[in-house]
């Protein structure tokens, strides 16, 4: 116990509060059966004396006591829910060791009071950090695994009550209830804000399913901590609001069962520092059985994730939402890559390979072990649809270039119908190949090229001591083959940990590669970064130096090094005879 170790500490605290004559109360109950430090304190307000609890961290004083306090209708800087009072910027250094508790009591809590004063329309920074503090922010739902998204640009205008649209995701009695809203309508049917896109299904799962709920707006917020206050001054704005709430989410009535009732409520709060914007909470009652009465209502969080919102945090990204790309190879290094492509939110992502999970790969693969036998574009889709909803998703478990083989009719009606990979490339605009197979680049490199679509290839060399990122633009000069002689000739040669044939683990059939997830990772981060920048352009991301990379993870000695990246602007190499990549650029 810090107190026990360090009682300097603690008589150091309790002589500061003296000094500033703040009349205190050691809980000594807490001290000697928790080891716990709590006092209470009486500070004058305004000339009112108040009590304020302090209860001190195990680690202290690396870290300040919590204090909370009296409900003084304050809308600042104190928390509607714990009744914190937030006296210190948080994680910025605000609080030192040498502080103490009867600093905070004084100086800070000072501060506090005169950024609450009715006069003060707007507070410097020098008297409270330049941040917003809205409600939603501190609301603490019964069940933190249930949440629903609003996008940030719906907002319900002049209306006050009406519908909305929820796409959910279906628990036991559609709870933990986890959704999006993505439309919102007045009592006549018509849109208030312009819709957005819905989430997609996850077709894996099918767990997606679509339900109209209430929705009101209030002019002010209730008592924070009552759902039932919230309830009811909702239905005081929107007087026919029971007739049109739900039952569970796809059913209309559900009145023979259990049934669910989802209620969207609007109301001002702070959005950004000293400026009102529009907030949301959800409401959600449910019943055991029709002739039971409704449960007490209870709060499910929100929050802003829609594609604006996630764009807001990356704003040149945000033409990502337009982008569709092909990834093949979803080895140790496309695994990777997946993740960082699917934050980007964009349109349509093909994910192919014709390869299953294996637990031994779990020293490059993060969660390997439980996923092994499974699909790595099955795993890669659902990867993706776990960052975002919003993309598109075709995880198609295939090796390009194997022939149709199947003997089975109905697997070849379903091999005919299936995409070509020429027809995949025509319906993307990028094309990375993460796949490590020469033939496979070299296929995918002309095909793009013959299509007008942009190419870029990522690869780690044998041993992952260096790599190379490409990109090969529509209508660029340079093609697979003149890299690979570029490679040989204008490139200085990279390092290579081991020959090309790769190693023989027990139990595999194939041979493969030695090296660490975390240079694969190196490699990932600099294919989205280019990726990110051809697909985006100047006026997103914005251009990079040029379009070849290379990275070495070790000296000339072979010994580890800080990664060290090397730009290449590279043209049509002299002894390249690949004209039919070249036919489109000539």
């Amino acid at each position: 116990m810090w107190f026990r170790d360090r009682p300097d500490l603690l008589q150091r605290e309790l002589d500061a509060l003296e000094e500033a004559d703040i009349p205190f109360v050691l809980d000594e109950e807490q001290r000697d059966d928790r080891g716990i430090i709590c006092l209470t304190a009486e500070v004058p307000i305004d000339g009112v004396t108040r009590g304020f609890t302090a209860t001190y961290p195990d680690n202290f004083p690396y870290f300040k006591p919590f204090v909370t306090g009296p409900d003084l209708g304050y809308r600042h800087h104190v928390s509607p829910t714990t009744g914190e009072y937030c006296l210190l910027e948080t994680g910025r250094g605000a609080w030192e060791p040498s502080h103490t508790l009867a600093w905070l009591l004084t100086v800070q809590l000072n501060k506090v009071v005169e950024a609450n004063q009715a006069d003060v329309g707007s507070a410097g920074p020098e008297l409270e950090v330049q941040q917003a503090e809205p409600f939603s922010a501190y609301l603490r739902p019964d069940d933190l695994e249930e949440m629903v998204v609003v996008d940030s640009s719906l907002v319900p205008g002049d209306a006050r009550f009406g519908t909305a649209d929820l796409a959910y995701t279906r628990g036991a009695y559609g709870t933990p209830l986890r959704g999006h809203v993505y439309a919102l309508r007045d009592a006549g049917g018509r849109d208030v804000s312009t819709p957005v896109d819905p989430p997609m299904r996850d077709a894996e799962a099918n767990r997606l399913g679509e339900v109209r709920i209430a929705w009101a707006q209030l002019d002010h917020q209730p008592p924070a901590d009552d759902p039932n206050s919230w309830w009811a001054a909702a239905g005081g704005v929107f007087p026919g609001m029971e007739d049109l709430l739900q039952g569970v989410p796809g059913r209309p009535r559900n009145t023979q069962a259990s049934a669910l009732q989802i209620l969207l409520v609007g109301f001002p709060e702070e959005s950004a520092h000293r400026r009102t914007g529009q907030g949301w909470v959800v409401l959600v009652r449910h019943r055991d059985r029709a002739r039971k009465p409704w449960r007490r209502p209870r709060f499910v969080r929100v929050e802003r994730a829609g594609h604006y919102d996630l764009y807001t945090r990356e704003p040149r990204l945000t033409s990502m939402q337009h982008a569709r790309i092909a990834l093949v190879g979803l080895g140790g290094l496309g695994a990777q890559l997946v993740s960082l492509l699917g934050c980007m939110a964009p349109a349509k992502m093909y994910l192919i390979d014709g390869d299953y999970m294996n637990a031994a790969t779990a020293i490059r693969n993060a969660g390997a072990f439980a996923t092994t036998g499974r699909a790595k574009a099955a795993l890669a889709a659902q990867t993706v649809h776990a960052t975002q909803p919003y993309t598109e998703l075709a995880g198609l478990v295939r090796q390009v270039g194997m022939p149709r083989l199947s003997r089975d009719r109905a697997q070849q009606q379903h091999e005919d119908a299936e995409l070509s990979m020429t027809e995949i490339v025509r319906d993307v605009d990028l094309v990375i190949d993460a796949a490590a197979d020469l033939s496979v680049q070299h296929f995918l490199s002309d095909t793009a090229s013959a299509n007008g679509v942009a190419y870029l290839r990522a690869e780690a060399l044998p041993g992952v001591r260096s790599g190379v990122v490409a990109l090969q633009r529509p209508d660029g000069g340079v093609c697979w083959m003149c890299w690979q002689n570029h490679l040989s000739t204008t490139i200085a040669p990279l390092p290579a940990h081991e020959p090309p044939g790769g190693v023989q683990p027990p139990g595999c059939p194939d041979p493969t590669y030695t090296g660490a997830g975390f240079d694969l990772a190196a490699i990932a981060a600099q294919t989205a970064q280019v990726a990110a920048s051809f697909l985006t352009g100047p006026d997103g991301y914005g251009t990079l130096p040029a379009d070849v990379f290379t990275v070495r993870f070790v000296d000339d000695s072979g010994n580890p090094t800080p990664a060290s990246w090397h730009a290449h602007a590279l043209d049509r190499h002299p002894d390249c005879n690949n004209d039919l990549a070249h036919r489109s650029t000539s």
